[in-house]
């Protein structure tokens, strides 16, 4: 089911608001709906804006980025998502010196209630963000819950969590629901008799943030947040004796006046001018670290805000097809850290399994559970749950055989490399970790907290040497601090904090794994043979969907046997191998021999009418190390190519 919070209605009529003050919780909608009584008012030309108090509180401004409706000819629903208070006029309304001010008070946690029955409801349906609450009252032995998640390759629930609260006959148990994708809760009585399955479907959803302005700092200083969500920037003059006016700001040099205000970003969010009650509201649609400053009475203030936007993963959605009987993809293409949804109506059971996958890194590959470790409950409870979800964690290829209705199928995923984040902590002694190994265009977000002294982050050589026209976060900035650098080019890049030179950190940039396809049709193999590197995957692609998989030839009979040894696969339309290491490597199968046809052998590797495939492995590696301690280096010669 879903989850569906109070709708809250305020009716706009010929004497204004129908309530001037609305009550309500975190998550809440407020609809405010026209109620169209008399002819002689037109409600297409009436607004609906959001507005603040004057310093005097007898005038009104409208909130900079706030909510704006040209007419409310039509029905206008809004979910509040944070904790505060909104206020509202209409615009060119007879009323329109008539508020309505929304309050809105901590989110109440939706409730599941566990019985002898099992879980009700058993599924919800939330957006990312919601609290869920499950409670059980004098059951007639203990109980508790934990939570499962789906083993890829078999299917089947495996526990991830032990119990989230101590068995007993009465008792709850208050989850928030940060990231989206599909989570599964199982109770337990006291004797390790499974229970029922709740299903938390958590979709994708904006977030939103708060900032208040204080005389002498923003509360909180650094806000981390994702791409496409909404920070309301706010102060009011029962906590402010002076006035404010916060305005986006260039992150300030190292040789910036101490008596000059910051430069503004053209274009970007600010107030109007100092006073004593405000509201800022700004969409952060873009990664990045954003600056802001503040006006403090007839003073740019010292102290610096910031919000760190990180890039937000995306969403890929497989419906299902009553038609055909089968998902509408059955090859999709998406980024690592992207999410796979798989989505088909309850009453029809569907099983998806990972089948295989060929990843550039070891890191996406999950261990494999043998079936004891998975909980012997009820396949259908997985199956009809209508919905599925798959973190795509590293680029590759991705094979899931699907069950539906009788038949089964294959759906290849091809994840291609984004630009990774990776975190160092500056602290007062050191950056954490010292060392940190990326790949070309990855992010790396510098960040310092609780730190005594004032940081920032600049580029030195390996003798702790600034490097002219080196990458510099700007002045020292107290904590907490950010500063993000992209890096572009291989190599090894050193920085430091002006105010400790003792640290010294290196970021090695190395070249990155890459996806590689080989066309296979009925003429020839292309490209072959294929060069490659030290953990790529190479694709085999073919127009028409093939039964078998590639063979790694090692040795002379393996050209006689690679037809029998071959692994039956679902049929698919590509088949991929990764590389580890080095070499040259050559590939048989019973699907090259079925592609290629006879009279084109000539123009291929062949081998008594036998297709090869030729792939050639090449190092990687454009950089030696070379280790050293107090007798020496190791090694002490080393021999390059120029």
């Amino acid at each position: 089911m879903t989850a569906n919070r109070k709708l809250n209605e305020v009716l706009i009529r010929e004497d204004g608001f129908s309530k001037t003050e609305v009550s309500i919780s975190e998550g809440e909608t407020v609809l405010f709906c026209p109620k169209k009584s008399s002819e002689h008012l037109s409600f297409e030309k009436i607004g609906l804006i959001q507005v603040v108090n004057d310093d005097s509180g007898n005038n009104l401004h409208p909130v900079v980025g706030g909510y704006h409706y040209e007419s409310v000819d039509t029905k206008i629903a809004i979910k509040f998502r944070i904790i505060g208070e909104f206020l509202f006029k209409l615009i060119d309304h007879p009323s329109n010196y008539v508020t309505c001010k929304i309050k809105v008070f901590e989110e109440r946690p939706l409730n599941v209630i566990i019985g002898e029955e099992g879980f009700q409801p058993k599924s919800l349906k939330i957006d990312e963000g919601t609290s869920i609450r499950w409670s059980w009252s004098k059951l007639p032995v203990p109980h508790t819950i934990f939570e499962s998640s789906v083993c890829e390759s078999h299917y089947a629930l495996e526990r991830k969590s032990q119990n989230l609260v101590i068995p007993s006959l009465t008792s709850d148990y208050t989850r928030k629901f940060e990231n989206p994708g599909v989570y599964y809760f199982q109770a337990e009585n006291k004797s390790g008799d499974l229970g029922d399955l709740c299903v938390v479907e958590v979709q994708p959803s904006f977030r939103e943030h708060t900032v208040e302005l204080l005389d002498n700092k923003f509360s909180p200083a650094r806000v981390t947040i994702e791409e496409g969500d909404i920070v309301w920037f706010h102060w009011n003059k029962a906590k402010c004796s002076k006035k404010h006016c916060i305005y986006q700001i260039h992150l300030p040099s190292p040789d910036h006046p101490v008596d000059k205000a910051y430069l503004p970003v053209k274009n970007g969010f600010k107030w109007t001018s100092p006073t004593r009650n405000g509201m800022v509201c700004h969409k952060f649609e873009k990664c990045g670290v954003y600056y802001y400053g503040d006006i403090c009475g007839n003073e740019c203030a010292s102290y610096i805000g910031i919000i760190a936007v990180k890039p937000k993963s995306s969403n890929e959605y497989l419906n299902y097809s009553e038609d055909s009987k089968k998902f509408d993809q059955s090859v999709v293409t998406v980024e690592s850290g992207d999410y796979i949804w798989f989505k088909w109506p309850k009453s029809i059971p569907v099983s998806i399994r990972l089948d295989d996958m060929s990843l550039i890194s070891e890191r996406g590959r999950k261990k494999n559970r043998n079936d004891t470790e998975l909980h012997k409950n009820d396949p259908l409870a997985i199956q009809k749950s209508g919905v599925y979800t798959f973190r795509i964690n590293s680029a590759g290829c991705y094979y899931f055989n699907v069950q539906s209705d009788g038949s089964t199928y294959s759906i290849t995923v091809i994840s291609s490399s984004v630009q990774n984040d990776h975190k160092v902590v500056i602290t007062d002694s050191e950056a954490q970790p010292s060392i940190l190994n990326i790949y070309p265009d990855d992010r790396v977000w510098f960040v310092w907290d609780d730190t005594k002294r004032p940081h920032n982050v600049r580029q030195v050589n390996h003798a702790n040497k600034s490097v002219p026209g080196g990458f510099i976060s700007g002045s020292l900035m107290e904590s907490p601090g950010a500063y993000i650098e992209s890096f572009t080019t291989s190599g090894i890049f050193y920085f430091t904090s002006d105010n400790c030179r003792k640290i010294l950190g290196a970021i090695a940039v190395f070249p990155e794994p890459t996806i590689h396809v080989v066309q296979v049709n009925e003429r020839n193999m292309s490209p072959d043979p294929i060069v490659v590197y030290q953990n790529d995957v190479v694709i085999w692609k073919f127009d028409f969907d093939q039964t078998s998989d590639v063979v790694l030839v090692k040795k002379e009979d393996d050209l006689v046997s690679y037809s029998k040894i071959a692994r039956d696969i679902v049929p698919r339309r590509y088949l991929s191998y990764s590389f580890r290491n080095p070499g040259i490597y050559h590939f048989a199968s019973p699907s090259f021999d079925m592609t290629v046809k006879p009279e084109f052998l000539e123009k291929v590797n062949a081998f008594e009418k036998t297709v090869l495939s030729t792939v050639i492995v090449d190092s990687k590696e454009e950089y030696n190390t070379v280790h050293v301690d107090k007798k020496g280096f190791y090694p002490d010669l080393i021999n390059i190519e120029v």
